[in-house]
């Protein structure tokens, strides 16, 4: 029992080889390999960050409630920038020495739960504790998903990763959805059909995802089959504690903070300063909502092209790019000029979302990925606390976004510049 017997089944084109796993799967060379479902349940899991995404749309309605100002209610996205790194580094680390399925069921449950729960609020304080449930499941989406599909594939690794972070894109589809549903029902239905609708999509996810192709008596997605090696020994890599000594892996984190801090800025304050000067909010939120639409294909780009030309130039690009696409903003008066933004903007910054976790396992391998990821995400912490607040303070002081958006401007050039002085480590 458990050994893959080779038997020959007779088709009308002659011999195909069927390869039997001892649960009774058939698989052939005609079907399609198992990493791509995986690749299906590693996008789910990247899609539920979209619940985090909506709280741009959320956030005025929320000072409504509560009479908060500007800054104090940008704290509320700051707290989850607490949880979401600790969430990202424990779960990293249970994905590389148990698999994903058991911390998916788990963080899904505290995502699903904590987003719901907000629907009940009487008071700040619970909302915030209610928000800091959710951001402890929200693990799930970076550490484990960009690990767990690459160990998948020999083969097409880039566009995978980038297919799966495309996920985070299609969650932007979460915004206009929340905003309509806050239109009609309230803010508080909205929360309510957010967490249990996710907790339903990562449960099916989980169903779906396996750790590695030897749990289902396959090799990676590029291997033969008659490849001597089995999946687990192609698990190649540093050890954790000699990747978190080396310079590179620290270049790589402060690349990590910089772009995240630029990132932040945008993604909790972009609807209130639209809205600001004048655009209807409908019109915000879809903006919003496009800026994920055109990552999806930026982020499929950019993995694509950094198994081509390199990690290190894909993410030198997108920050160059974005460095100057946040000046735009400054002169933005009306929609159209909001909107011309958007393609661009969504476009290069989701082509460097897939280039960090592509940056690891070029360097250090995928043995340690999941806690390499996670602790990258664990030191993001400083960039994703700090920007809405810094944010969120520039505005109640000037009444307007431009030293911020200045600010992120320059962060986007030092996350290319640090690209730029980024070496390949040496073990």
């Amino acid at each position: 029992m458990g050994e893959r017997s080779k038997v020959k089944v007779e088709s009308s084109k002659g011999i195909t080889p069927h390869f039997r796993t001892s649960k009774g799967l058939q698989l052939t060379k005609k079907n399609i390999h198992y990493g791509w479902a995986v690749v299906l349940a590693c996008f789910f899991c990247c899609f539920s960050y979209g619940i985090f995404y909506t709280f741009s749309v959320f956030f005025k309605h929320l000072q409504m409630e509560f009479g908060w100002s500007r800054g104090l209610t940008s704290t509320i996205h700051s707290l989850h920038w607490v949880f979401f790194p600790i969430s990202s580094l424990v779960i990293g680390w249970f994905t590389d020495r148990y698999g994903p399925k058991l911390p998916l069921i788990c963080g899904a449950s505290l995502l699903g739960l904590g987003t719901s729960l907000l629907s009940c609020v009487q008071s700040p304080a619970q909302f915030y504790v209610f928000y800091a449930i959710a951001s402890m499941g929200s693990g799930i989406v970076w550490s484990l998903p960009t690990a767990t599909v690459q160990r998948w594939f020999e083969k097409s690794r880039g566009l995978a990763l980038g297919i799966v972070v495309s996920g985070i894109g299609a969650g932007y589809a979460l915004s206009p959805l929340s905003s309509l549903i806050i239109v009609n029902f309230g803010w508080r239905t909205a929360y309510l059909l957010l967490g249990t609708g996710m907790w339903l999509i990562l449960v099916f996810a989980s169903w779906i995802i396996a750790g590695s192709p030897e749990e289902k008596g396959l090799k990676p997605y590029g291997v033969e089959e008659d490849d001597p090696r089995s999946a687990g020994e192609m698990l190649d890599g540093w050890e954790v504690g000699e990747a978190v000594i080396n310079s590179s892996f620290w270049q790589i984190c402060a690349m990590h903070v910089t772009h995240l801090f630029a990132v932040m800025i945008i993604a909790v304050h972009l609807v209130n300063f639209a809205t600001d000067i004048g655009i209807k909010e409908v019109h915000a939120a879809t903006a919003w909502f496009m800026v994920g639409v055109f990552s999806i294909p930026g982020r499929i780009f950019g993995g694509y092209i950094g198994e081509r030309i390199g990690y290190r130039k894909g993410f030198m690009l997108c920050g160059s790019a974005n460095a100057l696409a946040l000046l735009w903003l400054l002169g933005v008066k009306n929609s159209w000029m909001l909107f011309a933004f958007v393609p661009f903007y969504g476009f290069f910054y989701g082509g460097q979302t897939p280039m960090m976790p592509g940056l690891f396992s070029r360097f250090f391998g995928l043995k340690p990925l999941s806690t390499l990821v996670g602790l990258q995400l664990f030191t993001g912490m400083i960039g994703g606390t700090t920007a809405p607040l810094f944010a969120g303070f520039i505005f109640d002081k000037f009444a307007n976004y431009n030293i911020a958006f200045i600010t992120a401007s320059l962060f986007w050039a030092m996350s290319a510049l640090l690209a730029f002085l980024l070496k390949r480590p040496v073990k």
